[in-house]
């Protein structure tokens, strides 16, 4: 594993682009039939790349130079995603082939987005297709085995329950 950038703290993270990061790498992520749900996290320009993977953790490192171009966004995300499926396989990284992926990536997604706003404009309810954004907070962890555990120290004012016996 080679070593990763320094990570720019979550407000200095380009917002405009994270969300469009996060689908991209989640859709490509589920269509390689990785394990689990990647997380994409930002680093500064370093002007010698503009991703990385994290194969350890299974996280995309992208670099805030792509904030401006979401054409090579997608590319890099779809790079990275080969690199993950890669690893998974066993293979030695191989650029030439990773770069293909990413164009090709490019390609799905944009056939990916066609048929979204596709089946939005045929269900004749909504023009764009859109996604949902549930209450909470996104820092969460996306699954807790021990929430039920964990569930009376988060909320405190919590009547316990009574009991006969008591």
């Amino acid at each position: 594993m080679r070593e990763l950038p320094v990570e720019l703290p979550v407000a200095e993270w380009p917002w405009a682009v994270t969300t469009l990061a996060q689908a991209a790498a989640s859709f490509a992520w589920k269509r390689a039939r990785l394990p689990g749900v990647p997380f994409v996290r930002w680093f500064a320009a370093d002007g010698a790349r503009l991703g990385q993977l994290d194969e350890a953790k299974g996280e995309i490192w992208l670099s805030t130079e792509l904030a401006d171009n979401k054409t090579e966004l997608l590319r890099t995300v779809g790079h990275e995603v080969f690199h993950a499926t890669q690893h998974r396989d066993h293979a030695l990284f191989n650029e030439k082939s990773a770069t293909y992926a990413g164009d090709r990536f490019l390609e799905v997604w944009d056939e990916h987005i066609a048929d979204l706003h596709a089946k939005a404009a045929a269900s004749g309810v909504a023009r764009e297709p859109f996604q949902r954004y549930f209450a909470g907070s996104a820092f969460d962890a996306p699954f807790d085995p021990l929430a039920d555990l964990k569930l009376e120290s988060r909320r405190p004012h919590a009547a316990r329950a009574r009991y006969a016996y008591e």
